[in-house]
Order: C-alpha cells, then sequence, then structure tokens
C-alpha cells in the first residue's frame, strides 16, 4: 500500500490517495508534530483498491502534520505541509 497526498504543500483542500491491497479495515488520521490525533478521516472496512480522499482543514493551523494510515498488515505514514 501507498499514501501520498497532492498538492503538497497545500492551501486550502488536499487530494489524498491509497491504495489497499488487501480487503479489511483501515484508519485514516492525521496528527500534529507533538503526536496528538486532530482528525479521522476514513474509519471503515474497504475491498481492495485504489481510493482517494478531498481533505480541507478547517481551523488547523499551518504547519507540518503526519498523515497516518492503518491497515489489517501495515501502518504507513506521511508528512504534509498546510499552509494558511
Amino acid at each position: 500500500p501507498y499514501i501520498v497526498n497532492y498538492p503538497n504543500p497545500f492551501k486550502g483542500s488536499t487530494c489524498i490517495s491509497f491504495t489497499i491491497h488487501n480487503e479489511g479495515y483501515v484508519r485514516l488520521e492525521l496528527f500534529n508534530l507533538s503526536g496528538q490525533k486532530v482528525s479521522t478521516l476514513l474509519n471503515r472496512e474497504m475491498p481492495t483498491g485504489e481510493y482517494k480522499v478531498e481533505y480541507s482543514p478547517g481551523d488547523l493551523d499551518a504547519g507540518v502534520y503526519i498523515l497516518r494510515m492503518n491497515t489489517e498488515t501495515k501502518c504507513i505514514s506521511n508528512k504534509i505541509f498546510y499552509m494558511e
């Protein structure tokens, strides 16, 4: 599996693309650099495939965040950069 967002850095919104190689439970979360969860973007069972999720941060402060995807077999993370 992989996870990437574009544009990165972004203003307003970003598109998060990811793949799932095995059907199962998927959780997509955003954390600040202190390790605090700021948002859960996805939390459900999903079939194998490629997906895209549009994310708009709302009242999030500008900065660097960690996007993390957990599946039943993998945990993948990626840095994302939000500019106001």
